[in-house]
Parts: structure tokens; sequence; C-alpha cells
């Protein structure tokens, strides 16, 4: 699946994002910062597939300054708040949660190149995360804590009654769960306790279909 690199506007496929903005994000924070238009400050290139959903995936540059709670509010805003569900970090084999090792960890102290983790939002109908810090560097600091450096294009998901492009997802459907607008009336044809008005919009997340969720 391919996506498009915030720097430079080119595309690049999943595998090869992380290896272009090694060298984009080289090559152009250094003329940044030699021309001295700001202050550099460390930041941590972070990619985050889904785990079941590896279609869906984002490279974000992180402060290392910034907080658990602060990238666990990212993700939440950006791929995955429904219903205001628990949430966690797995590092090194330890726990960060509300409730256990706290998300007031900043980036910096818990996290190194090369290091892998996971995280899970909502424990019920879960919704996990890959993770993997790609690169450590310094740039021009940015008034955001995290921002995109890339992010996958929507995948294109068929209807599961015809060739058209589903915009609509029942999760509890039998058989076949994506519908188009011209084939909602199969819905009433499956076996389904959900109600047409309730079907989930099709968006570009690992978390489409699942719980309420109807974000990007």
């Amino acid at each position: 699946m391919k996506g498009k690199c915030k720097i430079c506007a080119n595309e690049y496929t999943q595998s090869g994002m992380s290896r272009h903005l090694k060298s984009c994000l080289n090559k152009n924070y250094e003329k940044i910062i030699e021309e001295g238009q700001s202050q550099e400050i460390k930041y941590y290139h972070i990619y985050v597939k889904g785990t079941n959903w590896s279609d869906y995936w984002l490279q974000l540059q992180v402060k290392a300054d910034a907080k658990l709670s602060d990238f666990d509010k990212f993700l939440r805003d950006i791929w995955l708040e429904c219903c205001n569900h628990l949430s966690e970090f797995e590092i090194n084999e330890q726990h960060f949660t509300f409730s256990g090792l706290n998300m007031n960890h900043k980036i910096k102290d818990v996290l190194r190149e090369k290091t892998k983790f996971s995280y899970i939002y909502d424990f019920g109908s879960y919704t996990k995360l890959d993770l993997n810090v790609v690169n450590v560097f310094k740039a021009e600091e940015r008034e955001e804590k995290i921002s995109v450096l890339a992010r996958n294009h929507q995948p294109e998901i068929k209807c599961s009654h015809c060739d058209n492009l589903a915009e609509f997802v029942c999760s509890s459907c039998y058989n076949g769960g994506w519908y188009c607008s011209d084939c909602l009336d199969k819905h009433e044809e499956n076996d389904c306790m959900r109600e047409t008005d309730n079907l989930l919009p099709v968006v570009n997340s690992p978390r489409v279909g699942v719980c309420a969720y109807s974000g990007s």
C-alpha cells in the first residue's frame, strides 16, 4: 500500500517509505539548520502499522520530550477513538497504562533507536498496533509535539455484493459486511441484528468497522 511523503510529496510503497524518509529528513533538515532558521531539538521517527490490518500505517515525527500520554492521545485522535476505551503501550515487556506504569514517562526515557513495541486500544473489541523507532534525529523545533511524515492512501475495499468501492461496513454481518450505496438493501437480507442506520463509514484506519468507530 503506497503513501505520500509530507515533506517532498513523492509517493512510495509501505516498505520503501522508511528508507526514503531517512534520506528525506536528513536532506531537508540539514538545509534548514544550516540556514539558522530555528533551534535544533531531538525527534524520534516512529513507524506505526495495524497488527492485523497492515495496509494501514503512519510514519510519525515525535518530540523526545513528548509523553506517552501525548502519543496515546495522538493515536486516538487520528486512528482509534470511539468510546473512550482503555489503552496500553507495551515497551520492553513493561506495560504503560493510566492505572499501572503510567503514561507520564517521556518518549526519550523509554524508547531508543530500533526499539520495537506495541499499543492496544480497547481490551474488548481491541485494535492493536505495531510500532518501531526507525531513527532518532535532530531537526528544527516545531510547535506540535507529534506530526505526520507520511500516511497510507485509503485502501480500496470492494463492496461485498458488487464491483463498486465500499462506503459502509457492518462488523456483525455473516455474509459480506462491506456495502456501497447501491447495495444497502442487501444488508436487510443478511443475518444481522444491526439496523442500516447503524452502518459505519469506511475510513482510513485499522479500526474501520470496529465498535462505533467513524473517524478519519
